[in-house]
C-alpha cells in the first residue's frame, strides 16, 4: 500500500503577515506550546499510513503542493482558493483546540 500524504494547513498569511485579525485567533496555540505538541501527536496517530506535514499557506500567492488531502480549520477555509477546497477537509476548528486527535484522526482516514 502507498503511503498518503495530507498537508494540514496549519497557518495563514500574506506574503509572511498574518491577515487583520487572524493573529488572535492563533496565538494562543503557540503560547501555550499547544501547536507543536498536537503536530508531534497527529503526526505519530497517522504514521506510517499516512505522512502528515504542516504547512503555511500564503494568500497573496495560493500555491498548492502535492498530496492527497489537504485539512484546514472552519476558521481558516474562507482564506483558501478553490483549488486547494477541493482537495480539502474541513474540521471544525473546536476540534484541533480540544485536543480531539482521535475525532480529527478518524476523519482524515475516511477522506484520503
Amino acid at each position: 500500500m502507498n503511503m498518503k500524504k495530507v498537508k494540514w494547513i496549519f497557518s495563514i498569511h500574506v506574503d509572511g503577515v498574518p491577515p487583520l485579525g487572524y493573529g488572535g485567533i492563533k496565538t494562543g496555540q503557540f503560547i501555550l506550546g499547544h501547536g507543536r505538541k498536537f503536530q508531534k501527536e497527529m503526526q505519530s496517530v497517522l504514521e506510517p499510513e499516512i505522512e502528515l506535514d504542516f504547512i503555511s499557506y500564503n494568500t497573496r500567492n495560493p500555491e498548492t503542493p502535492a498530496a492527497d488531502l489537504f485539512v484546514y480549520t472552519d476558521v481558516d477555509e474562507k482564506y483558501l482558493d478553490e483549488k486547494t477546497k477541493k482537495k480539502g477537509l474541513s474540521i471544525p476548528y473546536k476540534l484541533y483546540y480540544l485536543n480531539e486527535i482521535e475525532k480529527i484522526k478518524e476523519s482524515i482516514e475516511a477522506n484520503v
